[in-house]
């Protein structure tokens, strides 16, 4: 087995999620100088060696989620909510989806769970905590609300 070293110094990785089927790993990174954030698709095997590099004019990239066919990524912005990648030809294919009606913080974690995305907002400074579900095609399915006034996911 050979041990190789990679060192990451700037810009910092803000999550990194393994494609399993494309033997690839996805990394996300802060925002750069020109204000925005870096999505990069690289060989799991060899880090340095890139498939793509994706910018996106958002604050930050809070959390991913992979399923088989797509990326989806929660992102700290005013307008852009969510955003689902083709895998498979992530420069050109994609969805973004603005926040839906009532929710008005940004998702700081998702999760599949099946045909679904679920999205995870704080419920800071007086709001509650929710939990919204889109189907894998970025269709807005419900809202749940985590009725705790104070209590912060």
């Amino acid at each position: 087995m050979n041990i190789r070293k990679f060192t990451y110094i700037d810009p910092t990785i803000t999550d990194c999620i393994e494609d399993v089927t494309n033997l690839s790993l996805w990394i996300t990174y802060v925002q750069n100088d020109d204000g925005n954030c870096i999505i990069k698709k690289v060989v799991s095997s060899s880090p340095d060696q890139e498939y793509y590099s994706i910018e996106r004019a958002v604050d930050n990239i809070n959390k991913m989620a992979i399923d088989s066919s797509n990326l989806y990524l929660a992102y700290q912005h005013a307008t852009i909510f969510a955003e689902r990648i083709l895998i498979t030809n992530p420069l050109t294919n994609y969805t973004s989806v603005t926040f839906p009606s009532g929710v008005i913080e940004s998702p700081i974690s998702c999760t599949i769970q099946g045909s679904n995305i679920w999205f995870l907002t704080p419920g800071l400074s007086g709001n509650y905590a929710k939990l919204i579900r889109y189907n894998t095609s970025m269709v807005y399915q419900q809202t749940v609300s985590l009725n705790n006034v104070g209590f912060e996911v």
